[in-house]
């Protein structure tokens, strides 16, 4: 099953900086793997999407395949955050992969107690793994609390409660989680069942005595953060089993440490399984768990025990060292006996799986760049672009200390061959390439590219001496400001004069954006979709003129000068502006296949509480977000650059998709997902 997005309300035209006239479009949503067996290094989901103004009804987006994400899933049951979505179960019965995602998430059950088992002693138990801290809380019929614990002991934050219970009926397990730690990846195990009352506690007879040593595995101690053994890369690590060191009884969980380097693929996994171990795996960064985690997983395939999990570092990781977290389903011993219950660990280098080339959904449509004039040498006409046409999308790169998970990143765009300076980093959220050391290959340089004005379109970029990255940097210019366009261009790099430095410089080009009507294109230049002048009265745009560059006269020629028309003054800088954003989201669970009725209004839906929602930006950054309630319904405000692409984005399903913008100015809607709920035993 999968989701489906059903935007209502009045479609209008988008503004030029979209596509105007929108008919049949193909979107591509990108989901990296989330260690299921056979993930894709890149996989890809595409959607149709059909709009049309002529037809009102709802816009309708399919996914067509199914792939799994890097974001964790939420667990079987879900959703089950209140008590009225409380998931039944039978006294006895055993639940094992249960979640606390996404964030927040409070999990309900329900047991239903009837009239001849009124007096007995009703047992309910958490078993966690490590960074989880269970809390649970016991309703009766009638809504009253009647037993909740945190802790089951100083040392051990799993829980456990024991009520006789005095009515029969229906009665709700609430389970919350404590920590403060990410929840990502990690499991709970949920139990009850019925005891017999005693008067005087008796010694639990679970310790069996044995003649043989209990023997922990080669790696041990590492049960601790700080005594993670390292592994080698490509080597597999056999004999490994859950037999804590100190022989206490204790649930033991194995952290191990290996080397990650930036721009490679790893596979980690388990295999080998002893009957009765079920692996669960998590993978961190160097911040262990201060961060969520990179990626982890629990079954390989359903119906699997072993784990497997594949991650992709982007190269701006660099070196550092991770930590992969193996433990027990549940956090619960094997059964006896416990050491010869054994697994395989093992990490390796793999190579990424080639994707399948498709456009990418988060890029603006970009206006087509127009060809130079022709060169007076006789060679053919020049092919580079000359206008700083927006860069394709792509991630900017991450903090060190968060490093993101994703493909290897493609190679920056060539800089000029200037003189060696001292490398220097870009400024934050720049699209300019990085000093790779290399030599890039010769760009002439252009000096009739358009002319006006321009604004700042990331965080901050870097205004140097002269084009390219290894150049001296003279200042900074920050989102949103104006600079002047000199007309100059020397490979991705513009000329500019920024009103915030007495002195020009060069920028790279995609981290401006021209200002609509004040662009001046030279002779033979095509105009964009921004007018250049006053058109005539045929509809036409004239090209503003330009000197054409000049060329050396021969002894016996003589040398003529053309009047050319005055080129009139650029227009006055308009200033950015900002545009308020308002959209509607319904969550709702799907039913099967997307249905609507004849005249166009959607079949009504369940809808789904406590799903993160948010507004992001072209570049991923979060704008507005919010859970959604027992309605299904929130509204994200914002506020964002005049005909900047705006998407709505579900973390947890690993959706995204953009936004009419002018339909989310109007603060018409709502749009409504349909998210598919897992099936059972998933």
């Amino acid at each position: 099953m999968q989701p489906s997005i059903y935007p209502t309300g009045d479609h209008r035209p988008m503004r030029r900086a979209f596509a105007t006239g929108l008919t049949l479009a193909v979107l591509i949503l990108s989901l990296v793997a989330a260690g299921w067996a056979n993930v894709p290094m890149s996989p890809t989901t595409e959607l149709a999407m059909t709009t049309s103004q002529a037809d009102p009804s709802p816009t309708t987006i399919l996914i067509t395949n199914t792939v799994t994400g890097t974001e964790p899933t939420p667990d079987a049951h879900e959703p089950n955050d209140t008590h009225a979505q409380a998931t039944l179960l039978t006294v006895g019965q055993r639940l094992d992969k249960l979640s606390f995602w996404p964030v927040d998430d409070v999990d309900h059950y329900a047991v239903d107690v009837t009239e001849n088992q009124i007096g007995q002693l009703l047992a309910i138990d958490t078993y966690q793994q490590l960074g989880l801290d269970t809390k649970l809380r016991l309703f009766q019929p009638d809504g009253s609390l009647v037993g909740e614990n945190d802790d089951r002991s100083a040392t051990d934050t799993s829980s456990h409660i024991e009520v006789t219970v005095a009515v029969g009926g229906r009665y709700t397990i609430e389970v919350t989680n404590r920590s403060q730690t990410h929840p990502d990846f990690k499991t709970y195990s949920l139990e009850t069942d019925w005891k017999v009352a005693k008067a005087t506690p008796t010694t639990s007879a679970s310790a069996v005595a044995s003649a043989a040593p209990v023997v922990a595995d080669a790696l041990e101690p590492n049960n601790t953060w700080e005594q993670a053994r390292e592994i080698p890369i490509g080597e597999a690590v056999k004999g490994l089993n859950f037999v804590c060191p100190d022989a206490s009884g204790c649930v033991d969980n194995d952290f191990v440490n290996v080397a990650l380097k930036g721009g490679l693929c790893y596979r980690i996994a388990t295999s080998e399984l002893s009957a009765g171990v079920d692996t669960n795996l998590i993978v961190y960064g160097p911040n262990r768990d201060l961060l969520p985690p990179l990626i982890g997983n629990d079954d390989a395939a359903p119906g699997e025990f072993r784990s497997e999990a594949v991650l992709c570092l982007p190269d701006t990781f660099g070196a550092a060292s991770g930590y992969v977290l193996v433990g027990n389903v549940g956090n619960r011993l094997p059964p006896e006996p416990v050491a010869s219950r054994t697994y395989t660990l093992e990490v390796e280098v793999v190579q990424p799986a080639t994707p399948t080339p498709t456009p990418s959904p988060t890029s603006e449509p970009a206006t087509p760049a127009p060809a130079a004039p022709a060169p007076a040498a006789p060679e053919p006409t020049a092919s580079a672009p000359v206008a700083p046409a927006p860069a394709p999308a792509k991630p900017a790169p991450a903090p060190a200390t968060s490093p993101a998970l994703a493909p290897a990143k493609p190679a920056p765009a060539p800089s000029p061959a200037v003189e060696a300076a001292p490398a220097s980093s870009p400024a934050p959220g720049s699209h300019a390439p990085t000093d790779s050391g290399v030599a890039s290959p010769a760009v002439s340089k252009i000096n009739d590219a358009p002319k006006g004005y321009a604004i700042v379109v990331v965080e901050a970029t870097d205004l140097h001496v002269a084009p390219g990255a290894r150049t001296e940097v003279i200042t900074q210019i920050k989102l949103n400001e104006e600079v002047i366009l000199f007309g100059e261009a020397h490979g991705a790099w513009v000329r500019v004069q920024p009103f915030s430095s007495v002195v020009p410089g060069w920028v790279y080009a995609a981290d401006l954006k021209p200002q609509e009507g004040t662009i001046k294109r030279a002779k033979g230049q095509a105009a964009t979709s921004a007018p250049s002048s006053v058109p005539t009265a045929d509809g036409q745009i004239p090209p503003v003129p330009a000197a054409e560059p000049s060329t050396a006269a021969t002894d016996n020629a003589t040398a003529t000068v053309q009047q050319l028309d005055p080129v009139p003054p650029p227009a006055p800088a308009a200033h950015a502006s900002r545009l308020p954003v308002s959209v509607t989201v319904d969550v709702v669970a799907a039913t099967g296949n997307a249905k609507t009725s004849t005249n166009g209004t959607p079949v009504p839906r369940r809808p789904i509480a406590r799903v993160r929602v948010q507004l992001v930006n072209v570049f991923g950054e979060v704008l507005a977000e919010a859970l959604t309630p027992a309605t299904g319904r929130v509204t994200l405000t914002t506020d964002v650059p005049v005909e900047a692409a705006v998407y709505i984005q579900i973390p947890g399903a690993g959706l995204r998709s953009q936004v009419n913008q002018d339909h989310a100015t109007a603060g018409t809607g709502p749009v409504t997902i349909e998210l598919p709920q897992p099936a059972s035993g998933s």
